[in-house]
């Protein structure tokens, strides 16, 4: 996990949750020395110690939020760091102890909420690495904690003082440990959805290649054969080596056709397939897919310009978006045919680099038909218009 200061819209959704949740976290993290010193103006307790902790307290929080970035990163907890953690903050709940008199105390008294805040930031730093049971144990542990270190004041007001601030240490230590959680899943959701835009691509591959050694292979090993053949004739029948030659150089041109059918096949785009490809990707990719205007009937050209714009659209939109929506819409009027794909996770401005919407325009220029593509907000749309060959 790097800490990088990136443009909101140049974020894909995950990214999102991520710096939302990793930022939100930190600041909470990091505000107990805050609370110490409002509770001390608002206290004005006498003498110097109470301003004095404030270092220690510091230095424990910055303690805590190291811990928390490892955590969040994935990573273990680090024994020896907790280990700091634990060591500096014992002394620093015993001095924040020593610093009660008459007008700090209560409930919500500058030493009981102040030592209330070094246990829950000790504890909610390891919250995201602890599973269920860990928590519950860490959580029941704080409460214990914190009414002992409440129990000079008398059992009956340790336990009214410690019982509420133990749950609520319980709570916050389930807020980081849930946020730490869904923070793992959006992560994991976000791969699988790489992955799945992967395997498309290999599939692909791979039906391509079973296509050409299913055309190929056969035709290859005939010529073989029959090169072996015409080797051992040509020393001893000449005119029968002759006619085998004929026959491999035959093979060779009818292997070349099938090559060149197979690659045809490839390269066209049938605009049925194309959708029904769309649909699957995108859902396999957690995309909400709606298509509109499939069996509108269109010539063969049309299809087959439109089935490459949805080739190229849907490959933007898994690639280059974080989008949750894809509606592909085929319309048709008098003199013309639109093909319109509109998705709702734009992340940055397109470089221009790489990009297959140039190529994609210049197959639709010999057709007269022309492209179009518009940003609002975070919808980004493609709008694909050719006129249609009858003009009717």
């Amino acid at each position: 996990m790097r800490l990088t200061i990136r443009p909101w819209r140049a974020r894909s959704q995950a990214e999102r949750v991520e710096a939302y949740t990793i930022w939100s976290l930190y600041p909470m993290s990091a505000m107990p020395p805050l609370v110490y010193v409002l509770q001390l103006l608002a206290g004005r307790p006498e003498g110097w110690l109470p301003w004095l902790i404030l270092l220690p307290f510091v230095g424990h929080t910055a303690l805590c939020v190291a811990m928390l970035y490892r955590v969040l990163s994935g990573r273990p907890v680090d024994r020896r760091l907790a280990v700091v953690q634990v060591a500096v903050a014992i002394p620093l709940l015993l001095a924040l102890g020593a610093t009660r008199g008459p007008v700090t105390d209560g409930f919500l008294s500058a030493p009981t909420l102040a030592q209330a805040l070094v246990v829950t930031g000790t504890a909610v730093s390891w919250a995201p690495a602890l599973g269920i049971r860990a928590l519950v144990v860490v959580g029941l542990v704080d409460t214990v904690v914190l009414m002992l270190l409440q129990v000079h004041l008398g059992v009956g007001l340790a336990l009214a003082l410690g019982l509420p601030l133990g749950f609520w240490c319980l709570v916050w230590i389930s807020v980081y440990g849930t946020s730490s959680w869904v923070l793992r899943v959006v992560r994991e959701l976000d791969q699988a959805r790489g992955t799945a835009a992967r395997l498309a691509v290999a599939e692909e591959r791979l039906r391509f290649s079973r296509d050409l050694h299913d055309v190929f292979g056969r035709v290859l090993a005939t010529v073989a054969v029959k090169s072996e053949l015409a080797a051992e004739l040509a020393t001893r029948r000449p005119a029968d080596a002759a006619a085998a030659m004929f026959e491999v150089r035959q093979l060779a041109q009818d292997s070349l056709t099938e090559v060149r059918a197979v690659a045809a096949g490839y390269r066209q785009a049938d605009l049925g397939n194309e959708l029904r490809g769309a649909r699957a990707l995108l859902d396999s990719a957690g995309i909400t897919c709606s298509v509109l205007g499939e069996d509108l009937t269109l010539s063969e050209s049309v299809r087959t310009a439109f089935g490459w714009a949805v080739r190229e659209a849907v490959t933007n939109v898994i690639r280059h978006s974080a989008a949750t929506e894809c509606t592909i819409s085929v319309s048709r009027a008098a003199a013309w045919s639109r093909l319109e794909v509109i998705n709702n996770g734009v992340t940055a401005e397109p470089s221009g680099e790489g990009s297959g919407l140039a190529g994609l325009a210049e197959r639709l220029v010999p057709l007269g038909g022309r492209l179009e593509a518009r940003r609002a907000n975070d919808t980004f749309t493609l709008l694909v218009t050719l006129p249609n060959e009858d003009g009717s």
